[in-house]
């Protein structure tokens, strides 16, 4: 099925020439997913709906405006090329740029490469796909966070999911997997909390749904990280071996680099000066330190300033979430991460932090949704989730116990 990105596996039947059914690919639900949605199963009527388009039609009425009537005529496919092929010969003579192509599933099949060529051939930057205007934000977010993205909670093993807005019930992005997974982790007693500000099919059958107001969710992001830092339920070692946290920031926010600039540095609480982080070295996670008259601090200490008036009672009033809320699903988190409790994956010791967060469109597709989302990593990150059992697994890790520790 190849009416959204998921593509999964289905069976139809056909008879004497004519499409009667379409079910899941029981055989294929393991490489693909466990059952197909109600778009996917009503495919027949993209090849029988009475009302599909079967040849070109064109706009006679030139007045634009939402009270007007296109008036649109059926063409022949040779008016409609000579008329397309006429316009982009003007646009190429006077400036290619001027040209925008927008196209949809082609991005996850071969045309793709044919519709990228033609924009290169044609002189124009300006080609956009469906994740362009989807979730482009949080694959961004996460590109300048950990250097690539592609990302699935653990469910096998999360205990408790922190869903921002992501609603796998209805469409969101491997939406098939994530509902059969979560329906099993449910059954096992995983807790899943929505954040969002609408009661959608996926608040209505989650342990809590905590309404927010739109785009506020980077708030609440902000108050539970405080919350966490300040009661000491963040994983220090962590973020100190696998993070930038302990690199050292000058005060027009740059990281300070060594004389070469190819190394950042740290506070070196074993020598007590500024090292490039190396064997021997300890950095300081937290710290302000003042040499020749410039002020330096580690990027956690700058990011940790950031939050000193997110309060919850500041989420409150700027979110909408109540103080007593907030403050009770950082404790929730707290007891859920396990912080410097490991598991027996493979014969290795794991970070095991059944703590997931995790959004789609929710937190990214709206303004400001690379920061958004960025701040939801960030949470992830103090925790030490990433790549840990239960957490947020990068890029599909399953079954690498290798991915999960840095070698």
């Amino acid at each position: 099925c190849c009416v959204c990105v998921n593509f999964c596996g289905i069976e139809a039947t056909v008879q004497n020439g004519v499409l009667r059914t379409i079910y899941p690919d029981a055989a294929r639900a393991d490489y693909y997913n466990h059952g197909i949605c109600p778009k996917g199963a009503s495919g027949m009527f993209n090849i029988y709906d009475p009302y599909r388009l079967k040849k070109p039609l064109k706009r006679t009425n030139p007045v634009k405006g939402m009270d007007q009537d296109p008036k649109w005529v059926e063409i022949s496919w040779d008016e409609a090329f000579s008329t397309i092929a006429d316009r982009l010969k003007k646009i190429k003579a006077d400036n290619p740029s001027k040209l925008v192509m927008q196209w949809g599933h082609g991005k996850y099949l071969i045309g793709d490469n044919f519709t990228k060529a033609f924009g290169d051939a044609f002189g124009t930057p300006n080609k956009v796909h469906r994740t362009t205007t989807c979730e482009a934000a949080r694959h961004v977010a996460d590109e300048l966070t950990w250097g690539y993205h592609g990302f699935l909670p653990d469910l096998e093993n999360t205990t408790l999911l922190l869903n921002f807005g992501a609603n796998y019930h209805e469409g969101e992005q491997w939406s098939r997997w994530l509902d059969w997974a979560s329906a099993n982790a449910r059954d096992r007693g995983m807790r899943a909390v929505v954040i969002e500000p609408r009661l959608s099919n996926q608040a209505a059958k989650a342990d809590q749904w905590i309404p927010v107001r739109p785009g506020k969710d980077v708030v609440l992001i902000m108050a539970l990280a405080k919350l966490l830092i300040d009661g000491g339920n963040i994983d220090e070692e962590f973020l100190i071996n696998y993070t930038n946290a302990p690199d050292l920031v000058t005060a027009d926010g740059k990281i300070a680099k060594t004389e070469d600039g190819k190394a950042s540095l740290v506070y070196d609480t074993v020598t007590k000066s500024f090292q490039p982080f190396k064997a021997g070295v300890k950095p300081a996670l937290k710290g302000t330190w003042t040499v020749d008259g410039k002020t330096y601090q580690t990027a956690f200490q700058a990011y940790y300033g950031t939050l000193e008036p997110v309060t919850p009672e500041y989420a409150e009033e700027v979110a909408g979430v109540p103080a007593a809320t907030v403050k009770e699903l950082a404790a929730e988190i707290a007891r859920h991460a396990r912080i410097g409790a490991t598991m027996k994956v493979d014969g290795k010791d794991v970070r095991y932090r059944p703590v997931a967060v995790h959004t789609f469109r929710g937190m990214s597709a709206k303004e400001y949704g690379v920061q958004n989302w960025r701040s939801g990593i960030i949470l992830e990150l103090l925790l030490g989730g990433v790549d840990a059992v239960g957490g947020m697994l990068l890029n599909h890790p399953y079954n690498h116990p290798e991915y999960l520790e840095a070698s």
